[in-house]
């Protein structure tokens, strides 16, 4: 390996494990205080060997040292072309050998540029830089966001040899490291023109350490080596990396990136060089490598390793290249790990054969399981023909087993229910009021006590008469299925308008509204769609001698708006916009019976659905996972009767019509909708969902009347055997 000394520093010190707990209470009780933080500039030019600087210098603060201010720190060597050696160090906070251990919560923003030689020398000409934003040799605990960025200068000598070198480390510590913030690393070599023995690689590490590391932050690692003579020099990029004896621990449930671009390219998600103590390993978080020579999620390059609890593998890169490198220095026991297996690459490969291990080293153990979070993702463990697990691989391959579209669709279908609920109680108490008048008359005794006539209440009679109406409604469905629900909330309203006839009330109605779904299951959660929906139709109710009879056809167009997250390991954002519409229709017949001041209207009837949704294809942020859905074309019906009871009851000078209301709904056609689905490189699947094919009914409303206006506020709800639905509503209208 190529490694740059480390700066200056006193006694060699570790701190002892109580430190982290120490640290956490001492920054959170920091954070209650309420302290405002600073930002504090440092600014350094002309800088040359051996210069150190830093945003602040801690080594004689008392232990822990805890900052909350935020660092801005810009440094930049020697440009004048006349200093052979402008190599210098740059740290955001600075902890030198006895110095503190370190409690950071502030932002360090620290950039480093190379100066500039150009002097003749038979000495080789530096123009390297080494940048730190946390260097200490003690523990440290951050939660700030950590930027650091190292340029290497230019370095010509045309008599000797040149340097132009670039280190970065996000942090750098002799003891045990935890970091909650986002690290950001980056290092670009820089140029060297000479006679010979050039160099101009760069090193870019997010966290060094030699002691335990735990990591919850995102940590991202950028190398890129220089130019030497012309060629390019090689890059090694770090998230981790641990090169210590004694016993520790990793723990990473972080996002690491790691790129190198270069000669000689390496990218190593975390390194772990341990001469002689065991190194336990967990990772739960998605590990990303790209470099053109060498990529790994974990290169062991020294001592034995075993995993704890979980690995994370990220299926990425070439299929026939192992993730976990193992070197003949080095062993590895899986130690009974589960595995778990994500993918974030854009060249990610349906039913193909991953290998987990590359390297020469011993692997021993086995993983007691494998799973994927995508629950529309199958995974095989494949066994290889060797004894040991060093040739075992993985595969994936899209089978769905539910469809958030499809539950989009339900829950549409629901909405438009309920527009047909609105119009329908309407027609009915509306319809029925004459009859309810005239069962046993109580409000025209009523009327007349008050000196009024029956044609003061519009109610009491069958005279003709227009009507405006005005219903804005709320609902809420639930709907509890396996491997995939919603809850969904909705708004909205019907508008109208209606003339009543001698015989029959007849009309027309607009409706609009909003519906929020929020899916459930295992794996689904993170989806949720938005449905506007506008609707608009004819509704009409009269009589045929003693019978009754009502229909209603309306027209719909909605607009969907989905977003939700894929990927093997559902860490891909993912959205789509697609639109449906149709029509619901019902026909429905009826016999009242009177029972003194009461009403009694049984019916029976058929429901009808046409549902048509276009075929979509999703955005999602990595596009090998646009999932493509076909068209939607769903034509259902359903028998439907119920039983109302209305009575009329006058109270000081308005007019009451309460109404209880109990039915069934069975669904006469396929209880199943399907679509057909798939993903770029994958046949299309059929995904299903089932819906329910009884469903029990209820209503209960109260409408109260005075002269040409009413109100009604009313509920309603459906219990089937996976879903139920609650609506409430207010309804308004006018008559002339």
């Amino acid at each position: 390996m190529l490694k740059q000394s480390e700066p200056k520093h006193g006694n060699h010190s570790r701190a002892g494990g109580l430190w982290a707990a120490l640290a956490a209470g001492l920054l959170l009780a920091v954070m209650v205080s309420g302290a405002a933080a600073a930002d504090i500039v440092r600014t350094f030019t002309a800088l040359s060997y051996p210069q150190q600087v830093y945003g602040i210098d801690a080594t004689s603060e008392p232990s822990p040292f805890v900052n909350t201010d935020n660092y801005f720190v810009t440094a930049s060597g020697d440009d004048s072309g006349t200093i052979p050696h402008v190599n210098f160090f740059a740290m955001g906070i600075f902890s030198d050998g006895g110095g503190p251990a370190v409690i950071n919560d502030g932002d360090i923003d620290l950039t480093a540029t190379g100066g500039t030689t150009s002097t003749s020398s038979s000495l080789t000409h530096y123009a390297d830089v080494s940048a730190y934003g946390i260097f200490s040799h003690d523990g440290v605990f951050n939660s700030g966001a950590i930027s650091v960025s190292a340029i290497g200068g230019t370095a010509t000598n045309t008599t000797g040899g040149s340097m132009a070198k670039a280190w970065a480390y996000g942090i750098r510590a002799w003891a045990p490291v935890t970091n909650l913030g986002a690290i950001t690393v980056s290092a670009a070599g820089g140029t060297t023109n000479d006679a010979g023995g050039q160099q101009a690689w760069a090193q870019a590490y997010g966290i060094e350490a030699d002691g335990d590391v735990t990591n919850l932050g995102a940590i991202t690692v950028t190398a890129r080596g220089g130019r030497a003579n012309g060629a390019t020099a090689d890059a090694y990029a770090y998230g981790i990396y641990y090169n210590e004896d004694p016993p520790v621990a990793l723990t990473n449930s972080g996002p690491i990136t790691v790129t190198a671009a270069g000669a000689n390219a390496n990218a190593y998600g975390i390194y772990i060089s341990a001469h002689l103590g065991n190194t336990d390993l967990t990772n739960s978080g998605v590990i990303r490598a790209v470099a053109a020579t060498n990529a790994y999620e974990v290169y062991v390059y020294q001592g034995p390793v075993r995993l704890v609890d979980t690995y994370n593998l990220n299926l990425d890169g070439d299929p026939a290249i192992g993730m976990i490198y193992v070197s003949n220095a080095a062993s590895l026991d899986l130690n009974n790990a589960a595995l778990t297996l994500s993918s974030v690459g854009d060249d990610f490969q349906w039913n193909t054969e991953y290998r987990i291990f590359a390297g020469p080293g011993p692997i021993s153990g086995a993983f007691s399981s494998v799973s994927v979070l995508n629950p529309n993702v199958a995974v095989t463990y494949h066994d290889g023909p060797l004894a040991n697990p060093s040739d075992d691989t993985v595969s994936l391959a899209y089978r769905p087993i539910g469809s958030a579209f499809l539950q989009g669709a339900e829950a549409l279908q629901h909405t438009l229910a309920l527009t047909g609920k609105l119009v329908n109680q309407r027609l009915v108490t509306e319809y029925l009021q004459p009859r309810l008048a005239a069962t046993g008359n109580p409000a025209q005794k009523f009327y007349a006590a008050a000196g009024n006539t029956a044609s003061d209440a519009i109610y009491d009679n069958s005279r003709p008469a227009n009507g405006y109406f005005l219903t804005p409604y709320y609902t809420r469905i639930a709907h509890d299925a396996s491997p995939i629900g919603y809850d969904s909330d909705a708004v909205g309203f019907v508008t109208g308008y209606e003339r009543r006839g001698a015989r029959h009330v007849a009309g027309f109605h607009l409706g609009y509204g909003r519906n929020e779904v929020d899916f459930s299951g295992t794996g689904f959660a993170d989806n949720d769609e938005d449905q506007d929906l506008l609707s608009a139709g004819i509704h009409a109710m009269g009589s045929l001698a003693d019978w009754t009879w009502r229909t209603q056809v309306t027209g719909f167009y909605a607009w969907h708006d989905f977003t939700g997250r894929t990927g093997v390991g559902l860490n891909v954002g993912e959205s789509a916009e697609y639109d449906s519409y149709g029509v619901a229709a019902n026909l429905m017949g009826g016999y009242p019976v009177q029972l003194g001041n009461h009403l009694l209207l049984p019916e029976a009837g058929l429901d009808y659905l046409w549902l048509y949704r276009e075929s979509f294809t999703t955005d999602a942020d990595n596009p090998a996972w646009d999932l493509h859905s076909s068209s939607l074309d769903e034509h259902q019906l359903s028998a439907v009767a119920s039983l109302r009871w209305l009575t009329r009851l006058p109270v000081s000078e308005f007019i009451l019509t309460p109404s209880l209301a109990a039915g069934v709904r069975y669904l006469l056609t396929d209880d199943e909708i399907d679509a057909h689905q798939s993903m770029p490189g994958t046949a299309p699947s059929t995904v299903k969902s089932e819906q329910d094919d009884m469903t029990g009914t209820v209503a209960a409303s109260l409408l109260i009347g005075k002269g040409s206006f009413s109100t009604e506020l009313a509920y309603a709800g459906e219990y089937g055997d996976d879903t139920t639905a609650h609506t409430a509503w207010w309804r308004l209208n006018f008559q002339f």
